[in-house]
């Protein structure tokens, strides 16, 4: 680290940053030299590991969760096979979301720096990864990735004029069109998931 570079933060230095001041941690994000390898080991795997870790902890202790008041039961071999193309694909996403980022935000004025968009969208994922805690008690599991996605967003919007340079009367209409990205995204996502936790058997009514 070169004494003009600013000091780099930790994992739990970023989680809470980004969880309590999310603007000031990306503004401060913004001049980190941050390769993708090493974005992705010293962030993106560590939190993106928390969501199916918990929720196949909470599926094998629970036993599975509710679905309009139908308790569903998943096998430990369809939720640990769900898990792992969670994480997978979690991975896949960040990385294609920033893709989606670096192209989005020279229409609006900003970079189209794939490396800043890559630490953009791994930072901003911060809160939805922290979340997935709580899919230890799958009741509360969903509720709490709602409230997780939403901050993450956020946290995307207040990022594109501090880390991609976006113009800040026009970060809005680049957020909305990222966000059109990200929900197919994650539709696909959910898609994938479910396709492979049927390899484990097919989900039972409790």
């Amino acid at each position: 680290m070169t004494a003009a570079e600013p000091r780099r933060l930790g994992l739990w230095d970023r989680v809470r940053g980004m969880l309590l001041t999310p603007g000031g941690t990306l503004r401060s994000a913004a001049g980190e030299h941050l390769g993708p390898a090493e974005l992705y080991r010293s962030h993106v795997i560590p939190l993106a590991l928390i969501p199916p870790v918990c929720s196949v902890v909470g599926i094998l202790v629970f036993g599975g969760f509710q679905v309009a008041s139908v308790g569903v039961r998943l096998n430990p071999l369809g939720a640990a096979i769900e898990g792992l193309a969670g994480f997978i694909t979690a991975l896949l996403m960040v990385f294609a979301l920033a893709l989606v980022v670096a192209q989005a935000a020279p229409r609006f004025g900003g970079l189209g720096d794939r490396g800043q968009a890559l630490k953009l969208v791994a930072l901003c994922g911060t809160a939805v990864w922290i979340a997935g805690v709580f899919g230890i008690y799958p009741a509360l599991g969903v509720p709490a990735a709602i409230l997780g996605a939403i901050w993450s967003l956020y946290a995307l919007y207040v990022g594109l004029p501090e880390i991609m340079r976006v113009d800040r009367d026009r970060a809005i209409t680049c957020f909305a069109l990222i966000l059109l990205a990200a929900i197919v995204l994650v539709v696909a996502r959910s898609f994938l998931m479910a396709w492979a936790a049927e390899f484990g058997g097919p989900l039972v009514a409790a």
